[in-house]
């Protein structure tokens, strides 16, 4: 992603974290199917990975968001996983 694209999201995903709590992200993951069962990836982990972790996830490979997820909380998924997690919510 260009430099100046993301100082100028910096700002947003800032204001994400003060007001979207990881509670409320599972209950939406959960509301529109992301998840659909208790798994180890809960909603907290998919904020970790879009907000706290990686401004660039929209960039980033899997495996790389994977890798920093394990890193940042612990919780080790694959990215297979976390791919047939995406496709699952797509279809």
């Amino acid at each position: 992603m260009n430099l100046s694209i993301q100082d100028k999201l910096l700002p947003f995903a800032e204001e994400l974290q003060r007001y979207v709590t990881p509670v409320f992200l599972e209950e939406l993951a959960r509301e529109i199917g992301f998840i659909k069962r208790k798994l180890k990836f809960s909603g907290s982990e998919l904020a970790a990975i879009c907000i706290w972790i990686s401004q660039r996830v929209a960039s980033d490979s899997l495996v790389r968001l994977c890798s920093r997820l394990h890193g940042a909380t612990g919780t080790l998924l694959s990215s297979e996983e976390l791919n047939k997690t995406s496709v699952e919510v797509s279809n």
